[in-house]
């Protein structure tokens, strides 16, 4: 039986995704959904030309600078197995789509997370790390990330 989030925000985690690609503005000001050649940011499939479902961007934006942000979502819990995920998907889009000096970067999106996925953050040094855990609907606070990242801060209220 899925475990839905504990506070019932959410049914799943499709339904994730999809309220944080309409409300990118909740996690950074800014934010666009990619959007190329007809294909959208919204569970974008690296291997376009595969047939059935391969691995997936659960969204790709684009920050106000022309820089690629991959976002991951977790329904509940942020493990490090996340941050694998995370740093594949943005060698993927480093090597793919972003051009010489084009930052990418990385956000998970979760309702808790572990204390080995702070350690294990600190072990990736290419990769900029976000992590943003909700509280409701309009509630996403940025817990850990660049520059601050022992320093909370609240995105909307």
């Amino acid at each position: 039986m899925p475990r839905l989030d504990p506070i019932g925000l959410f049914r799943n985690e499709r339904e994730l995704i999809a309220h944080i690609a309409i409300n990118l503005h909740l996690l950074e000001r800014g934010l666009t959904l990619y959007q190329q050649d007809g294909r959208l940011g919204i569970e974008y499939n690296l291997f376009a030309t595969v047939r059935g479902r391969g691995p997936s961007i659960d969204v790709l934006a684009v920050d106000r600078n022309g820089g690629f942000v991959v976002i991951e979502c977790k329904l509940l819990r942020g493990h490090p197995a996340a941050l694998g995920q995370l740093a594949g998907y943005v060698a993927w889009v480093r090597e793919n789509l972003a051009t010489e000096g084009q930052q990418v970067r990385a956000f998970l999106v979760c309702m808790n997370t572990s204390h080995l996925l702070w350690h294990a953050m600190k072990e990736h040094y290419r990769i900029t790390f976000y992590v943003y855990q909700y509280e409701s609907r309009r509630k996403i606070h940025r817990t850990f990330g660049h520059p601050d990242p022992l320093a909370p801060r609240r995105l909307c209220t």
